[in-house]
């Protein structure tokens, strides 16, 4: 017997979460405690080790005195828990003081991976700006050794060097009057030689002392890794420089190496931006997944207490006001997948004008008669974009409520639709878009402006400065969602004070618009009234519920819970006429796995999958195969019934 288990992830054979799992899987030991000792490299390590079941972790390298005292503080929260003491939320040891968070784990989980995000950025950064700063030092040894040995032999050779340098240099005294500069130095600040007059380097330089006699006398070398400054035509650029004495002996002049990061911090910024947006993505799917699961055993069970409280109108009350939750549910489940970009789409092709028009229909009650709209289509913009008519919809008029609130009710909204080719260099500059046709929509309002220190979150999940009653954090999401899962792009500017512009690029479609006349009809088949099913899902409650819900239908259903015991049965001989598995099997073999399994047995023999995953996401990662019959989560009977009459048709 042991009291608890320390263990590292990086083992011979079997790996720590390995060991966890196994501890964990044992009835006997399902409590025990399992720290996981890790180096914490990788977002990932703690959401695998909370998925084995660890209980905590602990960094190294260590201190034994700090580990014990963690240690003590697991065994005393469990011993809280063992006692009914602590239902919800955790207690945590931090710097001596005892915290008690009680938070939902989502949300404990929601902290523990933003915290840990943050660490490891900032972990990565420092490692970053070291690693430059060693390059910078070498650099500026190289050019302290060109400068003092070799330009001094040949006027001719400092000339070209000089001259030719990518990185701007610029000479000045030590009061920082300047005398002169290279042309990478004029380049980068958009000056001439003949601007200069008695400039100093503080004028370029805002951070420098404009006596730079105090500030340089001290040390023979200064390095600023990233400063912010101005051209002298009033634009913004980030420059890293680096000034040194010039000579030996204490020299009274100063040399001053700058190199230009704009571009290079734009694309650090922007590759930022997308790799914390796909994390959030996955995180949000996989949410949305298991939410699905839970939502189809509501439903159901609200399904089953409607027909047997069908006389008790208070108790039919009660399962209407299910329904309206699960109903909630489902808008909310749909909203974290567009934003994950597995939402399945409904594509078809659309003119952007008739579309304008009719959106101005739809959104002239919701913004008011104080909010003047404004729709033009530049030089008579005609190209076509193929994608869900009614996420666009959705995505413009989220654009004008936000907008709507922004201007207080009173202002102006201009939407302006072009066509625009993009080349190489605007595929650059706009970022995770690839050269080619777009139509670009304008979406732009004269409300308050939205403050730079928080643009970069506004696509984020559940973001958001309105109160509760006013939203909840999910519209820009799913904007944001639906244009990437299009192959779009979209970019925000705002000026507080002045107002807000979305750029919306849509990729441009050499498809027709499909007329009326050429819609396919669909024609529904006579199927049996009655079916044998058998239904093949991990979760036992779903099981029960099917029992109830097919039955109700009229139909006959068996079920099982792994693929191993669905495969022995058919194989055994019982003859079912429609196969329906979950994808996401828990054990061995998957849902798409059975059912290739099963075509060798009973090739005749229809099958209908289902998953808390949409057929996108399930897509994406190669766990369905294209034109496949797939039932979403959660279903409701109608649901279950369509689908069914659907495979069985074909």
């Amino acid at each position: 017997e042991f009291d608890f288990v320390v263990t590292d992830i990086e083992m011979p054979e079997i790996s720590g979460y390995e060991l966890c799992a196994k501890i964990k899987e044992k009835e006997q030991w399902r409590n025990l405690p399992v720290i996981l000792l890790t180096s914490r490299k990788d977002p990932k390590n703690i959401i695998l080790g909370l998925e084995c079941g660890a209980d905590s972790f602990f960094t190294k390298p260590y201190d034994a005195e700090i580990l014990v005292r963690r240690i003590r503080q697991l065994l005393y929260n469990r011993s809280l828990r063992s006692q009914g003491r602590m239902k919800v939320g955790v207690e945590i040891s931090l710097f001596g003081k005892v915290i008690t968070i009680n938070n939902e784990r989502e949300q404990i989980l929601d902290l523990l991976i933003s915290t840990f995000e943050d660490i490891i950025q900032t972990n990565s950064e420092l490692e970053e700006s070291q690693r430059k700063l060693t390059e910078a030092n070498n650099k500026i040894e190289e050019y302290v050794d060109i400068l003092e040995n070799r330009v001094r032999t040949s006027e001719e050779r400092y000339r070209t060097v000089f001259d030719h340098l990518a990185d701007g240099v610029l000479i000045c005294n030590k009061h920082g009057v300047v005398d002169s500069v290279n042309p990478a130095y004029q380049s980068i600040f958009g000056c001439n030689e003949s601007d200069l007059g008695d400039k100093r380097v503080s004028d370029f330089l805002p951070c420098v002392s404009d006596d730079l006699e105090a500030w340089m006398n001290g040390e023979d070398y200064h390095y600023l890794p990233e400063v912010k400054c101005h051209q002298m035509g009033g634009g913004g650029i980030f420059v890293s420089c680096s000034i040194s004495r010039i000579g030996s002996n204490g020299g009274s002049e100063f040399v001053c190496l700058v190199h230009d990061r704009t571009e290079a911090k734009k694309m650090e910024d922007r590759l930022r931006q997308s790799e914390k947006m796909e994390a959030i993505g996955q995180l949000t799917g996989g949410i949305a997944h298991d939410y699905n699961n839970q939502l189809t055993v509501i439903e159901g069970a609200a399904d089953e207490l409607g027909d047997l409280l069908a006389e008790d109108k208070e108790g039919r009350s009660l399962v209407e006001m299910i329904g309206t939750v699960v109903q909630a549910g489902k808008k909310l489940t749909r909203r974290l997948l567009t934003f994950a970009r597995s939402q399945p789409v409904e594509r078809e092709v659309i003119e952007m004008a008739t579309m304008l028009d009719e959106l101005s229909t739809l959104a002239a009650p919701l913004l008011g008669k104080q909010i003047e709209l404004n729709i033009s289509i530049v030089d008579d913009a005609d190209w076509r974009v193929k994608l869900d008519r009614s996420e666009l919809e959705n995505a413009l008029l989220n654009l004008c409520i936000n907008a709507k609130h922004a201007m207080n009710d009173n202002g102006r909204i201009e939407i302006e639709v072009m066509n625009l080719r993009v080349d190489d260099e605007d595929a650059t500059e706009i970022g995770e878009i690839t050269p080619g046709d777009y139509v670009l929509v304008n979406f732009s309002d004269t409300g308050s402006g939205i403050p730079e220190e928080i643009r970069a979150k506004i696509f984020d999940p559940f973001f958001t400065t309105k109160s509760s009653a006013m939203g909840t954090g999910m519209g820009l999401a799913m904007v944001y969602g639906f244009i990437k899962q299009s192959g779009g792009q979209i970019k925000v500017y705002s000026e507080m004070g002045v107002g807000t512009t979305f750029h919306i690029y849509l990729p441009r479609s050499m498809e027709t618009v499909l007329s009326d006349s050429t819609a396919t009809v669909k024609v529904r088949s006579n199927i049996a009234s009655s079916l044998h099913v058998f239904l093949v899902d991990d979760d036992a409650l779903i099981c029960r519920l099917a029992l109830k819900q097919f039955k109700a239908l009229g139909h006959v259903v068996e079920t099982a819970h792994t693929a191993a015991d669905a495969l022995q049965e058919i194989e055994a001989g019982k003859k079912f006429d429609l196969l329906i598995t979950d994808i996401m099997l828990g054990s061995g073999m998957s849902g798409t796995e059975l059912a290739d399994a099963v075509k060798q047995v009973r090739p005749e023999l229809k099958v209908l999958f289902t998953s808390g995953f949409t057929e996108q996401a399930l897509l994406d990662q190669s766990l369905l195969q294209p034109d496949v019959n797939l039932l979403v989560k959660p279903y409701n009977r109608q649901e279950i019934q369509a689908a069914i009459e659907k495979v069985m048709s074909m």
